[in-house]
């Protein structure tokens, strides 16, 4: 199951949210539909998508979404924390061996969000985003 990026509004408290539609097959959307969080705080978007709303972005459109013990869901962040600790590892070694290897994570970043943006296109209603927002200040 996936989470695929749709929009990071601000609530009226000024909190930004990131908005993802949970991709899946049906039994995987349902064990996510019945995750204690998306009881407590169900959201669909205006075609009746299931969505999963977080404070935390991935740095990819398309994240994997995994189970965490409590029953709850979570975007899984393992590639990312990797990347980043290989970056904290070669800046103690190099600054300049540091230098390239953000420029090269920014490239495989970068380019695999520009090559999915050019393959799907994604229309955000702003009467979406408004309505989802009313219940981001209660999450």
């Amino acid at each position: 199951m996936k989470a695929v990026y749709v929009a990071s509004p601000r609530s009226k408290k000024g909190n930004i949210f990131h908005i993802y539609n949970v991709v899946g097959t049906v039994a995987e959307v349902e064990e996510y539909k019945s995750s204690p969080n998306f009881v407590k705080y169900p959201s669909f978007g205006t075609n009746g998508e299931v969505q999963y709303i977080t404070n935390y972005i991935g740095m990819e459109d398309e994240v994997a979404l995994v189970k965490k013990k409590d029953g709850n869901f979570t975007l899984d962040q393992g590639t990312f924390n990797k990347d980043v600790a290989r970056l904290n590892a070669v800046a103690e070694a190099s600054a300049v061996l540091a230098d390239k290897f953000a420029d090269r994570l920014a490239e495989k970043l970068a380019g695999s969000a520009s090559a999915k943006r050019a393959t799907k296109a994604f229309t955000v209603v702003e009467e979406t985003v408004e309505d989802t927002t009313e219940n981001l200040d209660n999450m």
